[in-house]
């Protein structure tokens, strides 16, 4: 089968145009991604752009021999952008609490030491706030939640939340630093009976 003929099959909805067009730009797209989100990740988001593209072949108006891999290009990149944003928030638990809280506590030379730190570090320190201020800053930080969103998952005002995140951090810091906590004399309720 030759460019022409998989073209007017790809247009027609034959299976063998998609296997064609795989087969045919998979490798140069596979490495085009691998650079992009490392080499565990690539193929399937090649492959995830050759489904859709498959799926959407009735929208494309114009088909000539370069436009598949042009489409198939443009959606590998979008792929690529977002596994990278979803990558980017759903980090570990322990990589958010440690870049947020601990940026200038100390530098931990390697990933393992970042999360072992976390673990023993910043996770007891986050287990001292109340719950209320434990949730706020968790979905604040963590989940990248806006204020507003909190306020109407948690049944919170927004001031409350302000503040909240506000000493939430502060205390989280000074935890992470001294190991104790001072509390503000007139809210003494933000850290947890257990640890007063």
């Amino acid at each position: 089968m030759n460019i022409v003929e998989a073209i007017q099959l790809f247009k027609k909805g034959d299976p063998r145009s998609f296997d064609y067009f795989y087969n045919r730009y998979k490798v140069d797209l596979i490495y085009h991604a691998n650079e992009r989100v490392g080499a565990d990740f690539g193929e399937d988001i090649v492959h995830d752009a050759f489904i859709k593209l498959w799926l959407d072949r009735r929208k494309i108006k114009e088909i000539h021999p370069g436009t598949i891999k042009t489409f198939a290009r443009q959606l590998v990149n979008w792929g690529c952008y977002d596994f990278l944003k979803k990558k980017r928030v759903n980090k570990t638990h322990g990589e958010q609490w440690m870049k947020i809280f601990c940026e200038d506590v100390d530098p931990f030379p390697s990933r393992s030491d970042y999360l072992e730190n976390y673990e023993h570090k910043v996770k007891p320190a986050v287990d001292r706030l109340n719950k209320k201020m434990r949730d706020t800053v968790f979905m604040y930080f963590f989940e990248e939640m806006k204020q507003k969103e909190i306020e109407s998952s948690l049944g919170i005002p927004l001031i409350t939340i302000h503040r909240y995140l506000k000493q939430g951090k502060q205390l989280i810091r000074q935890i992470l630093e001294t190991g104790r906590c001072q509390l503000p004399a007139e809210k003494p309720s933000c850290i947890t009976a257990q640890n007063n």
